[in-house]
């Protein structure tokens, strides 16, 4: 249910083929899968290895291992959310410091530059109070209405995937990153919007859903301006 709420999902219809974030939702869900899984050799030493590989590609896949981090807490307890995160940083620190000594690459440096990217970006023209909300409100509207609807009631079900969902993204929102671009460079967090809704949507409802969730895929290029 989930990969079909994400097959529909405006977002992924709209950006899905005719952006590079297409490749970081990939990237970014092969890391969360390797960072949730119960086999503990493959979360501790593949999944640091493939979030250190999609941050390269994407800064924002950082909230990966923050979404994994917060799963692990709530489903397996403070010790074992400890060594992930011990191990994604470790990985991060390897995989930044080896790309710096065999090629010069400055990953922070790069980071930084990114943020002076955004600030002197079309964000800048409306105070950080108004993306505080923006960003959420255009990410929940690409994400799609229904799934939005669905996810949010898995928040109040407390589902561990929908809570740290909501943390990341408030975490981003309150952070200010991503601003203006929400619901392109927010993609890779679309997936773990799905198995959230997928977990309170019952099942007889699906083919409506999907319907409603191409409609408003297909009622956006028409009524809207986009270059995708």
């Amino acid at each position: 249910m989930a990969a079909l709420l994400f097959a529909c999902s405006p977002s992924a219809l709209i950006y899905g083929v005719s952006s590079a974030d297409a490749l970081f939702v990939t990237l970014g869900l092969a890391a969360a899968v390797a960072l949730v899984t119960d086999h503990r050799l493959v979360a501790v030493v593949l999944g640091p290895a493939l979030l250190a590989l999609a941050a390269f590609f994407s800064y924002a896949l950082l909230a990966i291992g923050a979404w994994a981090v917060l799963l692990r807490l709530r489903l397996r307890g403070a010790l074992d959310a400890a060594r992930l995160v011990l191990a994604s940083a470790a990985g991060l620190a390897l995989a930044c410091g080896g790309l710096y000594v065999a090629t010069g690459f400055d990953s922070l440096g790069g980071l930084a530059a990114a943020d002076d990217a955004y600030r002197a970006s079309i964000a800048a023209v409306r105070p950080y109070a108004y993306w505080v909300f923006g960003s959420p409100a255009a990410f929940i509207v690409a994400l799609g209405i229904p799934i939005a609807w669905y996810a949010t009631r898995a928040v109040s079900e407390r589902h561990s995937a929908a809570l740290a969902l909501a943390a990341i993204v408030l975490v981003a929102a309150v952070g200010g990153f991503s601003k203006a671009e929400t619901e392109r460079v927010w993609l890779f967090m679309v997936p773990l919007a799905c198995v959230a809704a997928a977990y309170v949507l019952p099942s007889r409802k699906l083919p409506a859903i999907l319907a409603a969730l191409v409609f408003q895929a297909f009622a956006t290029e028409l009524l809207f301006e986009t270059i995708w």
